[in-house]
């Protein structure tokens, strides 16, 4: 009797589009997780935001007369910080897509996820949500930062007063966005777009 062979497959996965983008979430997650400049500008971003708001809460309300305190806004003082924050995200929002046309990496990239569009769309995820988190975050942490340390408690308010909550979480919307037109911006210039 002759031995009969039987060919065996291996199982396939299912195979689905919205598992292959995790896989390129995932990927862009890593290599944005593994580039120092990420922590340098995040922490720049954070540390300007949180700085700027104590040192105003020190310095600012020895200088104000009556009539001044009067029309005080603590809350726009205390996000001060965002004017140079603003700057080390949309420093980020430009690293995140030069890094890799810089050494040269966004060959692989395209090697192994030959749809540029599905790349492009992963790194605006990751940039969006780690920006998003930071900056509001960020915000909070000014503004709390700022009562805590105002050497004059009359001029304080509170998270509940009107407009406060809304403008911590605009602050951090608002570095989202400019982080977002770094990276449409360093985007557009890439000579490589004719790979996608």
């Amino acid at each position: 009797m002759r031995p009969t062979t039987q060919s065996i497959e291996a199982p396939q996965p299912p195979s689905s589009p919205l598992s292959g983008f995790v896989d390129v979430l995932r990927s862009e997650f890593c290599k944005f997780r593994t580039v120092r400049s990420t922590y340098w500008t995040l922490f720049a971003a954070v540390a300007f935001n949180v700085g700027l708001a104590a040192l105003a809460a020190v310095f600012v309300p020895g200088q104000l007369n009556a009539q001044e305190k009067t029309t005080f806004d603590s809350v726009r003082l205390s996000l001060g910080g965002i004017h140079l924050s603003q700057v080390a995200f949309g420093v980020l929002g430009v690293l995140v897509i030069t890094s890799e046309y810089g050494t040269g990496m966004i060959r692989a990239t395209l090697a192994a996820v030959p749809q540029r569009r599905r790349v492009l769309a992963a790194k605006v995820i990751v940039f969006t949500a780690t920006a998003l988190a930071v900056g509001i975050l960020s915000s909070f942490a000014a503004y709390f930062a700022f009562q805590a340390f105002l050497s004059d408690a009359s001029l304080g308010s509170s998270i509940g007063d009107p407009g406060v909550l809304r403008a911590a979480i605009g602050g951090g919307l608002y570095m989202t966005a400019l982080g977002l037109l770094g990276l449409a911006l360093a985007d557009g210039e890439n000579p490589l777009q004719r790979f996608g």
